[in-house]
């Protein structure tokens, strides 16, 4: 299957077009688009983006391909049972067994969403052909899911660079910058040697390691039972009324202060913590019980964790290497070779972490000596999964998002080395008889509601309306405007796909009255589409956009109880919005 080399693309040269003859060609924006040729059709990647009138007719937006993707096909559910029946085929959950526990469970979400990807593109595909087929596809390079499936479909496919990439030319024209000037090994020894600011910031270093262990060396002296909690600071978020709506976990942040209050001592250790975030700093400084994720590698890392891991990942790549892969079909695009090599890179990095992890943590316990592990997120908690399994400490996980049937990120059957928390504690009854269908036994669920809601102290009253008129005030929202609150996700493909989808067909159109308040995941790095789309949808329909507001660190239920009504997708914040009484759409 012929790949064709950057220097010579079909989209602007003649020669190789009529050598290929109908060509799609994807460009990130309308103003990347190659000139006009007879049977070629250039595609927009940017979903926000709508055609006004007086745009070229060849040139077109990804956003209608991908409706057609979700709305035409359950790729939630299909994509996992794809995934699930080319691992039983392939026997992954034995392959892929690192002491004594099997990682395929560990992985299968993160190929999960890899094959949701490719199959959604598969479809947007023949979508964007259903008037006959190209015979070539330009792609930029940063778009490898569809790379993958045009491959899979045996196609050309001519990758390009980013159209803001710069060649930087031969070797020795190049004018080095500092860091190609010295190598990292240099940098390290001049900041030793360097008078100043790097002699004082070795002695900060060497007094907040000081001061962490003491911190935990207090701990581990509670006298009452002390039980170990992870939590994840860069998920908190200001949820309630309680502590003028300061920043907690949303899953554990009231279950940490209540354990205290029923007699345990709580070790909290903050996971994904670096040593040089100042707000992660910050946290620690504040907070007694919190200890870094860091301490874990430089107080209980040893060399001998690199040799047990790298026999770990030996023993992992020796079994898949002698894998033939049994064959992925997206609708006659195979990607099989694609995801064996997937898996293999995942395995890998993988395996060789939560080794180390798990030495680290064994180490951990052995000198903090817990009565108990409490969690969320357990999925990827393995090393302490085990840890305190090997040590007879119970271990504890609590529901931490929407949980449902098809969800990969609980094994769907039991498996002899699968291992699971003692118990696992859910919202509500119905999520207690999910994971009773995927093979959890007796006394390992137990319904005990949503600790969020704790954090608040009435989250089903109704509002007051000095705090509505308040919040309302704070976001500039008139008095005679009705209030949308959108809540959205952050898996990259999705919201450029399902989430762009659903606010299209919610919201395109004349919204007379209404202020859209978009309600940002903890986990998007951006402002997102949002503000872009609308704006586009009305600029086409030739209707005013709406009023529109964007917040991320807001008290989630004073935003809910002053909103007249809430839209959502995949979240728990639509069962939040029942709670706060406000409809959802």
């Amino acid at each position: 299957m012929p790949v064709l080399e950057p220097s010579s693309s079909p989209a602007t040269d003649p020669r190789l077009a009529s050598t290929y003859g109908r060509l799609l060609t994807f460009v990130p924006t309308p103003a990347d688009a190659p000139p006009l040729r007879p049977g070629n059709v250039t595609v927009v990647l940017d979903t926000a983006w709508t055609p006004g009138p007086g745009e070229r007719p060849d040139v077109i937006g990804l956003r209608p391909a991908f409706a057609a993707a979700v709305e035409g096909h359950d790729l939630f559910g299909e994509s996992l049972r794809l995934l699930d029946a080319w691992a039983d085929a392939g026997g992954l959950a034995d392959l892929i067994d690192v002491e004594g526990v099997t990682y395929w469970y560990r992985l299968r979400e993160n190929l999960w969403h890899l094959v949701h990807e490719r199959l959604l593109w598969r479809y947007a595909l023949a979508q964007l052909e259903s008037d006959g087929a190209f015979t070539a596809v330009s792609v930029p390079a940063v778009e490898d899911a569809l790379i993958d499936v045009v491959r899979g479909l045996g196609r050309p496919v001519h990758v390009t660079r980013e159209t803001d990439e710069v060649d930087p030319g031969p070797a020795a024209e190049r004018t080095p910058g500092r860091s190609r000037l010295v190598p990292p090994v240099l940098r390290r020894l001049f900041r030793w040697i360097r008078p100043g600011r790097s002699v004082s910031a070795a002695a900060e270093r060497r007094r907040w390691d000081s001061f962490l262990g003491e911190r935990l060396a207090r701990l581990a002296r509670l006298d009452g039972p002390r039980v170990v909690v992870l939590t994840l600071p860069s998920s908190y978020q200001r949820i309630g009324a309680r502590d003028g709506g300061q920043r907690r976990d949303p899953n554990l942040g009231a279950v940490i202060p209540a354990l205290r209050d029923g007699g345990f001592e709580p070790i909290t250790l903050g996971w994904g913590m670096a040593r040089g975030r100042d707000d992660d700093h910050a946290l620690v400084q504040q907070d007694e019980r919190l200890l870094p994720s860091y301490l874990l590698q430089t107080r209980y890392g040893r060399p001998a964790d690199e040799t047990r891991a790298q026999r770990a990942v030996e023993a992992v790549l020796r079994r898949l290497d002698a894998l033939s892969p049994p064959p992925l079909s997206l609708d006659g695009a195979d990607i099989a070779a694609v995801m064996t090599a997937r898996l293999r890179d995942l395995a890998e990095r993988v395996v060789a972490t939560d080794v180390r992890e798990l030495a680290r943590v064994e180490r951990f316990f052995g000198e903090t000596r817990p009565s108990a592990l409490l969690m969320t997120q357990e999925g990827h908690r393995i090393p302490w999964l085990l840890a305190g399994a090997r040590a007879g400490i119970p271990t504890f996980a609590l529901q931490h998002g929407v949980l449902y049937p098809a969800h990969p990120g609980y094994a769907n059957r039991r498996h002899p080395h699968l291992v699971r928390p003692t118990c696992t504690f859910v919202f509500g009854a119905y999520e207690g008889r999910v994971l009773e269908s995927l093979g959890y036994g007796d006394g390992q669920v137990e319904v005990a509601g949503s600790p969020r809601l704790d954090l608040d102290a009435e989250p089903g009253a109704s509002p007051q309306d000095d705090d509505r008129d308040r919040v309302r005030t704070e976001l500039g929202i008139g008095r005679d405007e009705r209030m949308l609150v959108v809540s959205t996700v952050h898996t990259p493909f999705v919201r450029r796909s399902h989430l762009v989808h659903m606010l299209e067909r919610c919201l395109g159109g004349p919204l007379d009255g209404i202020h859209v308040v978009i309600k940002q995941h903890p986990g998007e790095r951006d402002d997102g589409p949002y503000r872009a789309l609308l704006d586009g949808l009305a600029r086409a329909g030739g209707y005013a956009p709406p009023a529109l507001t964007v917040v991320k660190d807001m008290d989630l239920y004073r935003l809910l109880r002053a909103a007249d009504a809430h839209l959502g997708l995949h979240s728990t914040v639509l069962t939040d919005a029942v709670v706060a009484g406000t409809c959802n759409l």
